[in-house]
């Protein structure tokens, strides 16, 4: 049957999704150029309950508001390596297509990843952006 989503986003790495149980999935023979409306779900990607899709990079926050990062993302891996944790917890999280990270906090304080581009997904720290 069709795939039930609750979440999904799409960027130069493909269509992500997730699913009402938290399942990320991938769109399978979307992003990196193939502009196709893709052929399957892909599951097994861990659990997120919000994403945010990159170039090269997928960013998400897990139930807790922990922050995780995707990185590797390209057209011969599309779906990366593992999710690695990052520090911070916030409630919202945004990446752009150069790798540039931006999120919001519980106290609605609005963040930039220091030093987050396409050479270096993880970037060194948070910024608070007044």
């Amino acid at each position: 049957g069709d795939q039930k989503l609750s979440w999904v986003d799409a960027g130069v790495a493909g269509v992500w999704a997730i699913t009402p149980d938290m399942s990320v999935v991938y769109r399978e023979g979307t992003g990196h150029g193939l502009g196709t409306t893709g052929t399957a779900w892909c599951g097994g990607l861990g659990k997120m309950r919000s994403i945010s899709v990159g170039s090269q990079s997928i960013w998400g926050l897990n139930r807790a508001d922990e922050v995780f990062v995707k990185i590797g993302l390209s057209k011969n891996d599309t779906k990366g390596k593992e999710w690695a944790k990052v520090d911070g917890s916030m409630r919202t999280i945004s990446v752009g297509p150069t790798g540039v990270c931006w999120a919001v906090d519980k106290a609605e304080t609005v963040w930039r990843r220091w030093g987050a581009k396409s050479s270096n997904n993880l970037g060194t720290k948070w910024q608070s952006v007044g």
